[in-house]
């Protein structure tokens, strides 16, 4: 009768939390504040805050305007989780689908939660160049142009004819992520392609597809792929002076639609940016970080900058290191125009695949 007597009190522990003395569930405050992105309060914002259940229709919703101050606050017992949206007209809305993201500490260890979060004003959205990029990388140890407006490598890798970026990878294989020797997991493989001969095929495509290209690949080549350990290196340069790249951290708001500000800076850019990755531990991309670009920089005879173009990255780079890259970004065709609010209705790329739009401004 032990174990059952064990688990039996488990359960009581965690309905009661009487092995501590607390509640599992408990009231926490949320003090938000609203503001924009000078600090200034914003008054009279719709607001709500959800208290999640497990059973959605029992879930309790707080709802209200923010104060002359730019305050909402709401308070009631936290069972799963919460969610927060904030909209006013003239301004991207505030949309936090779990607050506890938000947060360091989990809930049950406070009782009070002060949020401050910017609302960004709608100014000026333009049309822009704006493409999800998720490309396999062309060669290794030889630095590779990307061109922003063409959205494709520069010649003769794509038909880019604008260095806006240089990409530059190694990677090494380091043999099987797991304890399985290649050997057996191609075994594995190829008696099921023997029972489905047509799988064969779609296995070799899907190699292709990875690299982009149409070379001849064996067994080999695709199980380090789906089950190979690698390491590797990324490294973004810009091939002319005062070119660069800026990192955006703590003015990267995403909780908003629009995350990042709505200028380039005028300075600040450094001429490289280094990822290294292995696949065997999680990526060291984030969410939370975005960057600017300055680019097709032209100086005057006492090197100043005469024209730039300007561009930003809306999300981090996702280096794979077995030879992939993925960022998404949005492009400034006019020169010397640090406008990057982006009118997602007037997308300046035609006809994109599912995948390949940004949404957001």
């Amino acid at each position: 009768m032990k174990p059952l007597l064990n688990i039996v009190l488990f359960a009581a522990c965690l309905t009661q939390m009487q092995c501590k003395g607390e509640s599992l569930y408990k009231k926490v405050r949320f003090n938000v504040k609203v503001q924009d992105d000078k600090n200034a309060p914003i008054a009279d914002a719709d607001a709500r805050i959800v208290y999640g259940h497990y059973v959605e229709s029992k879930s309790v919703s707080h709802e209200g305007k923010t104060t002359a101050d730019g305050f909402f606050t709401a308070e009631d017992t936290v069972i799963s989780d919460t969610a927060l949206w904030v909209k006013k007209a003239g301004h991207y809305p505030i949309r936090l689908d779990s607050l506890q993201m938000a947060v360091d500490e989990p809930f049950r260890q406070q009782s009070t939660i002060n949020l401050n979060l910017t609302m960004r004003p709608i100014v000026k959205p333009i049309p822009l160049h704006g493409r999800v990029v998720k490309r396999a990388l062309p060669e290794q140890n030889l630095p590779i142009g990307y061109d922003l407006q063409a959205a494709d490598w520069v010649k003769p890798h794509g038909k880019g004819t604008v260095t806006d970026m240089l990409f530059s990878f190694d990677n090494n294989f380091l043999g099987p992520l797991s304890g399985r020797h290649f050997d057996d997991i191609i075994k594995v493989v190829k008696a099921g392609h023997e029972y489905n001969p047509r799988s064969k095929n779609t296995y070799f495509e899907g190699v292709q597809e990875f690299y982009e290209n149409k070379a001849k690949y064996t067994y080999e080549d695709g199980v380090k792929i789906s089950a190979g350990h690698w390491r590797g290196t990324i490294t973004v340069t810009f091939p002319n002076p005062k070119e660069g790249i800026r990192e955006v951290k703590d003015e990267f708001k995403h909780y908003s639609e629009l995350t990042m500000p709505h200028l380039a800076p005028e300075n600040g850019y450094l001429t490289e940016l280094k990822r290294e990755e292995d696949n065997s531990s999680p990526r060291k991309t984030s969410d939370r970080v975005g960057y600017f670009l300055r680019t097709r920089v032209k100086l005057d005879e006492k090197g100043e900058i005469v024209s730039a173009h300007y561009a930003k990255l809306v999300t981090d780079f996702d280096f794979d290191p077995r030879g992939r890259i993925t960022f998404s970004y949005l492009f400034n065709p006019t020169s010397n125009d640090r406008n990057l609010e982006f009118d997602p209705k007037k997308n300046l790329f035609k006809k994109l695949e599912i995948g390949e739009e940004i949404q957001k401004p």
